[in-house]
């Protein structure tokens, strides 16, 4: 609603005038990737085989040794 209304220059409406702002924003941060919508698995898959997947090795808050060995061994497992 609110770009249509930027793209045709017409004023907006009464009740989208008190979140004009936040529309603005997420507008002009928008690019060729986010002008869309896309669900949950356009994007999971979404850049398969053009960059590698980033992997991320978590652990508890406090880990035991063993746990942090783990972690270290998993971590060589991976690439990047």
């Amino acid at each position: 609603l609110v770009r249509q209304a930027l793209a045709e220059g017409r004023t907006l409406p009464t009740e989208v005038r008190a979140t004009y702002d936040k529309h603005q924003l997420e507008i002009s941060q928008e690019d060729s990737k986010t002008a869309t919508p896309h669900s949950h698995v356009d994007d999971e898959y979404g850049d398969a085989g053009i960059e590698d997947p980033r992997i991320c090795v978590t652990t508890s808050r406090d880990p035991s040794s063993r746990l942090k060995q783990f972690a270290k061994e998993i971590k060589l497992l991976f690439p990047g």
